[in-house]
């Protein structure tokens, strides 16, 4: 067996050298009523084109043409002239038959005639040649045999191609293209003969299965991922088109091609492929053509869509930020004015303990989920505790937010600025929503600035800024609402007051300290000596 694989040869011209590297692969040995070829050579140059054979018993035939005369074993056959048709054609054949060697080669030299559209000189030059080949390979030309019975055509299963791979689907189609896929004879997965004495009027196409050739096919022989065996007396007369599978040739006679269906799938290949370059370059070479003011107005409006998304994008998320802090302060405003007084009064231990406990929820939560999932009373709760964890996560965050929120809004409204003059500082509400804003603005403006040529690099030193300070309010606010236990406790700033204080105005913001000496009375809790405390009004 000799084997023939699609890879065996990369680069092949065009179907009949490609065809000719199967063959050259395969090295049939050829039966004992060809002519053998024992070993062949062929040189081709500027000046000369020549063709030396070496038959069994010793015989040899050297066929040279150069210097504008054509020779046989040294005598001459006639004169050419050189770069004339004659000599092209016969250049011709030999580039044909270059790759081929043994029983393929007697073939195709036997089977060879000259154009009679040539000339008269060179028509007779070629003719003589013709005669010398066809004395010499006799035994090697095709024979048709007479009065063959013909076999019905029993056609394979259709819809077995539906189960076939899609680059075996796209190969078939390629290798049938040319030729009436009704008159196909197709056969997948199974082994098929065509007996000797028997013709098949038709092609023969077979997928995945051996198929042995002993009698006549009047079309082409395609087999695909299978094997191939052309035995003795065997003709085909269409192409043999062969991809993945291996060919053993022990005598039959090929009228058409041998195609290497690998090679002449590259090639298509390279050709879609050198297409959409092309069609990427026209594509490019198109954009690069449009007038560069016809592109600013374009850039301009895709800034000013930048900066409008952005504008509407930070008026809901204050929006819904303001609702949440609404609900918020409507039904936890004690648990949030804890948090606003260890924000204030704690920040450091506020800060190390969101550090902490933002390392500690992930841990926490696995454990916890192994803990409850391990014993069967823990699996109901554990159905709760999967959802309620984050959701009381969340809410912990915000929570924490508002508290840094509120802290900063008073921090702004104490330096009374004119513009924020309206905004009435003893509604605490009003001050959380101020806090918010701010953190807001840096977002705002950096994103503005960014659309900026030439300065967009100073809006996002800006945007950054400012996400660094909505991660320290979340980890600082986080941390308080861990002191506080989720605002039910207040520290050691609390002055003594129990959870029942809560619900005052206003929460202290430090211990009252005692009256000095002099006899002037002490600040009320909830003020500061000397602006005002977190309640208090400002000067107007």
């Amino acid at each position: 067996m000799y084997p023939y694989r699609s890879g065996g040869a990369t680069h092949a011209r065009r179907g009949q050298l490609a065809a000719g590297w199967i063959l050259l692969l395969c090295s049939p040995a050829v039966s004992a009523q060809e002519t053998r070829i024992v070993s062949s050579q062929i040189e081709i140059s500027a000046n000369a084109a020549s063709l030396h054979l070496e038959l069994a018993g010793g015989d040899a035939v050297d066929i040279r043409f150069a210097g504008g005369v054509a020779t046989l074993n040294g005598d001459p056959l006639g004169e050419y002239e050189p770069g004339g048709p004659a000599d092209g054609a016969w250049r011709d054949l030999l580039a044909g038959v270059y790759p081929l060697s043994g029983a393929p080669l007697a073939r195709e030299l036997a089977a060879w005639r000259p154009d009679p559209g040539l000339e008269d000189s060179g028509l007779a030059l070629l003719a003589r040649v013709d005669e010398v080949l066809d004395e010499t390979l006799e035994d090697a030309r095709p024979v048709v045999a007479q009065n063959e019975p013909a076999v019905p055509r029993t056609r394979g299963d259709p819809s077995a191609l539906l189960a076939m791979d899609a680059d075996l689907l796209r190969v078939l189609a390629a290798a049938t293209e040319d030729i009436e896929f009704a008159g196909n004879e197709l056969r997948i997965g199974e082994d098929h003969s065509v007996p000797a004495g028997t013709t098949v009027e038709g092609n023969v196409v077979l997928v995945d299965g051996h198929l042995e050739v002993a009698g006549h096919v009047r079309g082409a022989v395609i087999v695909l991922n299978g094997a191939l065996t052309l035995a003795d007396g065997s003709q085909v007369d269409g192409d043999v088109r062969l991809m993945n599978t291996d060919f053993e040739d022990h005598g039959g006679s090929v009228h058409g091609r041998w195609v290497n269906l690998a090679d002449q799938q590259r090639e298509r290949e390279e050709i879609r492929r050198a297409a959409l370059r092309d069609e990427i370059l026209r594509e490019v070479a198109q954009g690069a053509r449009v007038a560069p003011q016809s592109r600013q107005p374009s850039m301009f409006m895709f800034r000013v869509r930048q900066v409008a998304d952005m504008l509407l994008g930070m008026t809901v998320t204050f929006l819904v930020l303001g609702f949440l802090t609404f609900l918020l302060t409507v039904f936890g405003g004690h648990r949030v004015r804890a948090v606003v007084g260890e924000v204030a009064n704690n920040p450091l231990g506020s800060t190390l303990a969101g550090f902490a406990g933002a390392y500690a929820v992930l841990p926490v939560f696995i454990l916890v989920c192994a803990a409850l999932a391990v014993t069967i009373i823990g699996i109901p709760v554990l159905l709760v505790w999967i959802p309620l964890f984050p959701l009381a996560l969340a809410l912990a965050g915000l929570a924490g937010f508002v508290g840094v929120a509120e802290n900063v809004g008073k921090w702004v409204l104490r330096h009374d600025l004119s513009w924020l003059r309206w905004v009435d500082d003893s509604n605490t509400y009003f001050v959380r929503l101020v806090g918010i804003g701010v953190f807001l603005l840096p977002l705002l403006f950096g994103g503005i600035v960014a659309q900026v040529p030439f300065i967009d690099f100073v809006g996002e030193v800006v945007g950054v800024a400012g996400l660094v300070g909505w991660a320290a309010a979340l980890i600082i606010g986080f941390g308080a609402v861990i002191i506080t236990r989720g605002g039910s406790r207040g520290a050691h700033w609390s002055n003594g007051f129990g959870d029942d204080a809560f619900g005052s105005a206003h929460w202290p913001d430090a211990p009252v300290p005692d009256a000095p000496e002099t006899g002037a009375p002490a600040p009320p809790a909830g003020e500061d000596a000397g602006s005002g405390g977190a309640g208090g009004s400002r000067s107007r």
